[in-house]
């Protein structure tokens, strides 16, 4: 088995938002199981996992707080490339490469702009290739906020047992290899 371990960085405070991490997990999930023609609808749940992934370290809890309903409150928005640049500064770069940056400013407004794939004004254009990256990106990202609260101490059940090693040879370089049909 591939092992990640990434460095850290240090001197990070953060709140651990486990609960909004757990559902940007949850549509990545869902865009993975729609390995079909669909890429479209693949990409939309792509992008609006990295845009909650990114929202987990901008919201702050105010209902339920410590409970497993917990609910938040923060930044509103969509474009992911404007999201990033809120991210606390020290975390960002830990999140994304620069080889990546591209793709995210490319789909930045892609939830916006594709997810209703029947008007005419709808941004559909998502070819097999970059829905693949784009589902590769979003895996990367929650695999390193994951890691990072585990790294900080996460008490949380969803970030204790979450398997890094196996998320990120079957999520992030197993992808590589692998074509969307």
């Amino acid at each position: 088995m591939i092992s990640y371990r990434p460095d850290v960085p240090s001197g990070i405070a953060m709140s651990f938002n486990s609960a909004v991490v757990e559902i940007a997990f949850d549509y990545y999930m869902c865009a993975c199981s729609m390995r079909h023609h669909k890429a479209n609808i693949a990409a939309v749940l792509c992008t609006l996992s990295i845009e909650i992934a990114f929202k987990s370290f901008l919201v702050q809890p105010v209902e339920h707080i410590g409970q497993a309903n917990e609910l938040y409150d923060g930044f509103n928005g969509h474009k992911l490339d404007v999201l990033y640049g809120e991210l606390p500064e020290k975390i960002s770069p830990f999140l994304i490469n620069l080889k990546d940056m591209a793709l995210l400013k490319q789909y930045s407004q892609f939830f916006i702009k594709g997810r209703y794939a029947y008007e005419a004004c709808s941004d559909s254009g998502v070819n097999h290739t970059s829905h693949y990256e784009l589902m590769k990106l979003a895996g990367s990202i929650i695999l390193n906020i994951v890691y990072l609260y585990q790294m900080n101490g996460c008490d949380d059940k969803f970030i204790k047992d979450f398997d890094i090693d196996s998320f990120y040879e079957k999520n992030v370089v197993e992808s590589r290899h692998t074509s969307i049909m």
